[in-house]
């Protein structure tokens, strides 16, 4: 991938952060920060030309996981079955070796509820609704749930 770092520069991207995105003092929430640093990375990466033919014609990794419609075919990029617009509805992917396992959007950023960056929002939302808070699991350990599940069936 040398050529890679002789392609790349200084990146910059405008942005104008709306109202819904400022927490009620004004500022950006970490939630709208983190979907800016990812949307720029995803047009910087489309700036430089890192397609998945490119990544592919490195040997660099395999796509591992894709998103999908409800029967299974292709999501072609459609929200929310592909939420953040990934190329060619990538959702995971592995290096050569196969032990190195990259997956969007983060599981592992979510195996507490507090790992999330709108949970005390979201548990005021629930106390004010009269829901209670008993689940301390975050929804991200599911993915690592069904997959020990799926390989211990599998024998």
């Amino acid at each position: 991938m040398a050529t890679l770092g002789a392609n790349a520069s200084l990146y910059s991207e405008q942005h104008r952060i709306t109202y819904y995105e400022c927490d009620r003092t004004g500022r950006a929430t970490l939630t709208t920060l983190i979907d800016i640093a990812v949307l720029a990375s995803e047009d910087q990466s489309d700036a430089l030309g890192l397609t998945t033919e490119m990544v592919q014609s490195h040997g660099v990794g395999w796509v591992v996981t894709q998103y999908a419609m409800p029967d299974g075919k292709s999501a072609n990029g459609a929200f929310p079955h592909n939420p953040n617009g990934s190329l060619a509805d990538i959702a995971g992917i592995c290096d050569a070796s196969g032990r190195v396992f990259g997956l969007m959007p983060h599981p592992e950023a979510y195996n507490h509820v507090t790992n999330h960056p709108d949970w005390t929002r979201q548990m005021e939302r629930n106390k004010r609704a009269g829901i209670g808070h008993a689940e301390r699991t975050g929804a991200g350990i599911q993915i690592f749930e069904n997959a020990v599940a799926f390989f211990s069936s599998a024998g």
